[in-house]
């Protein structure tokens, strides 16, 4: 007896989706900011992590002091294994990875957390941008996917006054927020039309 089975086409439907987002919020952060001062931001491109932004992550990165010690293979890995909706950029400077962030939506889309915002420590010249440039680009793809909220987790201690300008306040996590992320403050902004 042959049996007809249906496959599942949602999933690969979804990747490509929010594929399409990602790609659409990365090159309209670049326009913004070229718009902003055409001269200046020339050079930047914004890509998804691929291979290539690794290995530019590993070896352009690596004589410079971190301010931050992240597994950016390990986490990207996990982001990309929970859902197609995760969120990640890597800023360039022409040849020059200059900044990488990653994160991703609540179950009900309803926060995305960033779990990480990282600049490249040495020969960057968008070393000042990279914060202004990931929150940006993060906050456009929380509202192109209907997030209420950008929430920062476990921002580092030295730039929360820059978050705080940017808009974004801190404060600690619920009981259950806590348990689940074990992170012990986050940084959070409304976004949308409700602003």
């Amino acid at each position: 007896m042959i049996v007809a089975t249906k496959r599942n086409t949602a999933l690969p439907d979804a990747e490509s989706a929010y594929k399409g987002h990602r790609e659409a919020v990365h090159r309209s952060t670049v326009m913004a900011f070229r718009k902003m001062d055409a001269s200046r931001f020339a050079p930047l491109t914004i890509t998804s992590i691929t291979e290539h932004a690794l290995s530019s992550f590993r070896s352009q990165w690596n004589h410079g002091v971190r301010f931050v010690d992240w597994a950016w293979e390990d986490e990207l890995l996990t982001w990309r294994k929970k859902r197609p909706s995760y969120w990640d950029m890597a800023i360039w400077h022409k040849q020059t990875l200059c900044g990488l962030a990653l994160g991703g939506p609540s179950r009900r889309r309803s926060r995305l957390y960033i779990e990480g915002i990282e600049a490249n420590p040495e020969n960057n010249p968008f070393k000042s941008l990279i914060i202004p440039i990931a929150l940006m680009a993060s906050e456009r793809y929380a509202e192109t996917i209907k997030s209420k909220e950008v929430w920062l987790v476990e921002p580092t201690g030295a730039l929360v006054d820059i978050y705080i300008q940017a808009g974004y306040t801190v404060r600690p996590p619920n009981k259950f927020l806590a348990k689940i992320l074990r992170a012990k403050t986050f940084a959070t902004k409304v976004v949308g039309a409700s602003v």
